[in-house]
C-alpha cells in the first residue's frame, strides 16, 4: 500500500516538474518572438544586462624577426 502512495507522490512531483519546464519553454519562445516582432517594427527592446557590444578586433602585428636575421 505504501508503494502505491509513494509512486503517486513521486509521479505527481515528476509530472509537475515536467509541466513547469514545458511552460517555461513555451513562455520563453513567446517572449523571444514578441521581442523580435517589436524590434522589426522599430521599437526599442530590452536586452540582458550581460550584453556588451562587439568590440573591434585588435590589429595583428607579426612578431619581430629573430636576432641575427638578415633581409
Amino acid at each position: 500500500m505504501w508503494a502505491r502512495w509513494a509512486g503517486l507522490l513521486f509521479g505527481s512531483a515528476a509530472g509537475a516538474e515536467a509541466a513547469n519546464a514545458s511552460g517555461y519553454g513555451a513562455q520563453r519562445r513567446y517572449d523571444n518572438g514578441y521581442i523580435q516582432c517589436m524590434y522589426a517594427r522599430g521599437h526599442r527592446v530590452p536586452v540582458s544586462g550581460n550584453y556588451a557590444p562587439e568590440r573591434p578586433r585588435p590589429t595583428y602585428y607579426p612578431p619581430p624577426p629573430p636576432p641575427g636575421y638578415a633581409k
